[in-house]
């Protein structure tokens, strides 16, 4: 069996909220590597520029965006990885195996071909005879907390 429409569409919300961000950082990236021509080209749209908006600190910060790019893209790839869809539907459709991947949820997920990132932690476990799993990533570039239960997939705020 696999996850119910219900919990795809959860899921779904918020990959496409991912998609959001990149969005949003690589328009931000644009215009920060607009700056950077301008400025090498002696056009400046600052009249009054500030310290530490050099040409150095603005090629800097297009990288730390294009790491956050890279960071949210990863967890589009996972959110949308098959093998962990099959995954969760195997909790669900056998909750035995609940207990014995909640005590090594990354082994769980790596026995079934699913590479985590480092910064990611699982907890898993039982609420309600229902599979309960809390994914926190602790990534400053790309943080994240999420439950998936019976109803789905949501946020931790």
């Amino acid at each position: 069996m696999s996850l119910s429409k219900t919990h795809r569409a959860t899921l779904e919300r918020h990959l496409k909220a991912h998609a959001k961000d990149i969005a949003d950082l690589r328009a931000t990236r644009a215009s920060l590597e607009k700056q950077a021509e301008q400025r090498k080209a002696g056009r400046w749209s600052d009249p009054n520029p500030k310290p530490g908006r050099g040409t150095a600190v603005l090629a800097d910060q297009c990288r730390v965006l294009d790491q956050q790019i890279e960071r949210h893209l990863a967890l589009i790839e996972l959110g949308r990885d098959e093998r962990v869809l099959h995954a969760l539907s195997e909790l669900v459709d056998h909750p035995e195996l609940v207990a014995e991947a909640a005590r090594d949820p990354r082994g769980y997920a790596k026995a079934r071909g699913i590479k985590l990132p480092v910064t990611m932690q699982l907890d898993l476990g039982h609420v309600d005879g229902h599979p309960h799993l809390s994914v926190v990533n602790y990534d400053r570039l790309a943080p994240l907390s999420l439950v998936w239960d019976r109803e789905g997939f949501r946020l931790i705020r």
